[in-house]
């Protein structure tokens, strides 16, 4: 259990990306007039036997000065960037043109560029990502969850984090198994999601692109699923796995972007005296609860958005607003009824209005016997 508790805490300092600039659609907005025309670049996939490949990020000065391209640092060896060196007047464009090497042999990539633009406080981060593999498979292997001829790889997509005010926009790799085109439409779709399937119809045997992109909103704090069903040729069908609905899911924090040092300085700040609760041994049927004492350590209120987990059956006590120094007791309980026989681990995360603990994760570990 020590050794499982170990690993997920160190995969939880990376599994939340950081929040991006304001997006309309595909567009980075960096403020200023100034609009790069994609956050991200799906390769999609390529063979190993394609070699390096390219793409390019197009940034549009719209404001009323030049603007230079600084720098643009790549995340890794297997990435190279080269853009535009001039400066770029007003109404004028330039480029970033992203190469992968595609060397590495046959996986999932995703890199992340960082690009230095002037009137622009932050560093700008793009990504690009593809599947490279050895050899040709058929869309049935590359696509394994079907909607009837629309496949997927998966329904579920995690979209990472975004601020409050923001959007997050993305997009995946969609395939028509079918030997005639394919309308894409969809039908109870959550409020601040919109979804959308370029080219549509999606030709016989083809590949298209499932754009998607999420707004924040004031109500939705910590981790959301939004839900889109899907409908082929105006029909709803039903995925291979049972379900009828694409998922995505989004980690919302608050926006500190316009903090200033003063803000920084007496910010609230989260602790916990014990960020990992060991139960024991109970049996099935038998509810699990775990406490916590947390505190402001900050110089101002602190805030608890929200409790999520990701174990549903989860319960817990009001948590107050926290005055500076002031401690607080979370009471945690857990539903066993549909839990497996075996060692068991809860991650329990709190969205805060701390801008260096945005987030808290807790961890609930123990054993569950039938």
């Amino acid at each position: 259990m020590k050794k499982i508790l170990t690993y997920l805490i160190a995969l939880l300092s990376g599994l939340f990306l950081n929040a991006s600039w304001t997006i309309q659609a595909q567009e980075i907005n960096l403020g200023n007039g100034i609009v790069i025309n994609k956050n991200v670049h799906n390769f999609g996939d390529i063979l190993m036997s394609d070699g390096a490949v390219s793409c390019v990020f197009t940034v549009t000065n719209g404001s009323k000065k030049p603007i230079v391209i600084y720098n643009v640092v790549t995340s890794c060896g297997c990435t190279e960037a080269k853009w535009t060196r001039n400066p770029i007047r007003p109404g004028e464009k330039g480029k970033i043109t992203v190469t992968y090497t595609n060397d590495e042999g046959a996986y999932s990539f995703s890199k992340s560029v960082t690009a230095y633009v002037s009137e622009v406080k932050r560093p700008v981060v793009l990504r690009i990502k593809g599947n490279t593999h050895e050899k040709q498979y058929s869309l049935e292997e590359l696509y394994p969850l079907s909607f009837g001829p629309l496949a997927l790889e998966k329904n579920s997509i995690r979209c990472g984090n975004m601020s409050q005010g923001q959007m997050r926009s993305n997009s995946e790799m969609v395939a028509n198994l079918s030997d005639r085109p394919i309308r894409i439409s969809f039908e109870n779709v959550s409020d601040h999601l919109e979804v959308k399937v370029q080219p549509n119809p999606i030709p016989a045997r083809s590949t298209a692109r499932l754009h998607f992109c999420i707004t924040s909103s004031p109500e939705l704090w910590g981790n959301n699923e939004y839900h889109a069903t899907v409908k082929v040729n105006d029909k709803v069908r039903s995925g291979s796995n049972g379900d009828r609905d694409l998922i995505f899911t989004a980690f919302t924090i608050e926006d500190f972007s316009n903090a200033t040092r003063k803000d920084l300085a007496e910010a609230p700040l989260p602790e916990v005296e014990m960020s990992s609760y060991d139960f024991g041994v109970i049996k099935k049927g038998q509810p699990i609860r775990a406490s916590f004492i947390l505190s402001n350590q900050g110089g101002r209120p602190l805030i608890f958005h929200k409790v999520d987990s990701d174990i549903d059956g989860m319960s817990h006590n009001e948590v107050p607003d926290l005055k500076p120094g002031q401690e607080f007791l979370l009471k945690l309980e857990f539903d066993t009824c549909c839990v497996p026989q075996g060692d068991y681990l809860a991650l329990v995360t709190l969205t805060t209005n701390s801008p260096s603990r945005p987030y808290v994760n807790l961890f609930v570990t123990g054993s569950v016997v039938y």
